[in-house]
Parts: structure tokens; C-alpha cells; sequence
């Protein structure tokens, strides 16, 4: 009896993760530019700014980074949960945010790092990336947002 029960459990696990993986993309071959809302999920994202600047926010470094200014907003009823949603690509490199950064960007705690949104409740804030100089001379610049682990909705935003 409890075979039967782990295995039915085991199944609808995989069912739920194979449905998040078979949800189709519907950003699919759309370019976004720097201001365009974008709604992924439950949520609404707008980029707002982008810039590649030096970084004085941590001692003994001296890399650049990147520093995005995203607002964030639910618009369902019920609250919305995400997780790292932010990958930025460098030419066909990509680089997940520095949580550290982002936070210190963001007065110590960053809002898109594991947080939820409640209903018709905004967001705005910073998600700071690390690169090298060779990397920041770079002319291709695109921010890919993420619904989540076991989603495949997923967007691009060009950001220069």
C-alpha cells in the first residue's frame, strides 16, 4: 500500500515538472527593447534603465559591473512568487546576478531574490551582474527574464 502511494506521488511529481516543461514560450523569437512591459507568468516586468559602470561597492575590487533597473509587478489575484528570474548574455556567455551586489545596490536586500509579489503590488529595484573589461566592450548586450525553474517561459530584452 504505501509502494503504491509513493509511486503515485512520484508520478504527479513528474507530471507537474514535465507540464512546466512543456508550457510553450510565448516570447519565443521577440526581441524587447529598454521600457517594454513584458508579461511572464503572473507577473508583469518592465526594464527601465541599464548601465556598465565601475564598481565601488566592495573593497579590493576592481571589475565593472552591470546594474539594471527593473520594476516588477503582479497583476493576478493571488500572490506571485519568483526566484533568480534575471540572466544576463554577453554574446552566447551567460551570467547569473550577483546576489551580494544586487542587494547592496538595493539598500541590503534584493527584491527579486526569492521574494513574492501580492496582488497588484510593485517592485522596483537593481540587479547588478559582474564582467570584465574585454566583456563590457562587447556590442551585444541582452537580458533573458525567467518565469522559473520548471518553467520554459522565458524573455529577451536587448539592452544596448
Amino acid at each position: 500500500m504505501k509502494e503504491k502511494q509513493i509511486l503515485g506521488i512520484v508520478l504527479a511529481v513528474v507530471l507537474v515538472i514535465f507540464a512546466g516543461v512543456m508550457t510553450k514560450n510565448n516570447h519565443e523569437n521577440i526581441i524587447y527593447n529598454i521600457g517594454d512591459v513584458i508579461s511572464i507568468g503572473k507577473v508583469n516586468y518592465k526594464v527601465n534603465n541599464f548601465e556598465i559602470r565601475n564598481s565601488n561597492d566592495m573593497k579590493g575590487r576592481n571589475d565593472l559591473i552591470v546594474s539594471i533597473d527593473v520594476t516588477s509587478k503582479s497583476e493576478e489575484s493571488e500572490k506571485a512568487s519568483f526566484e533568480d528570474s534575471f540572466v544576463l548574455k554577453i554574446g552566447d556567455k551567460s551570467f547569473e546576478a550577483d546576489s551580494t551586489r544586487s542587494g547592496n545596490a538595493n539598500a541590503g536586500s534584493n527584491p527579486f531574490r526569492y521574494n513574492q509579489l501580492n496582488p497588484d503590488q510593485k517592485i522596483q529595484g537593481f540587479v547588478v551582474f559582474n564582467i570584465s573589461k574585454n566583456q563590457a566592450e562587447s556590442k551585444k548586450f541582452d537580458l533573458l527574464i525567467k518565469e522559473g525553474s520548471f518553467s520554459s517561459e522565458e524573455a529577451t530584452v536587448k539592452l544596448n
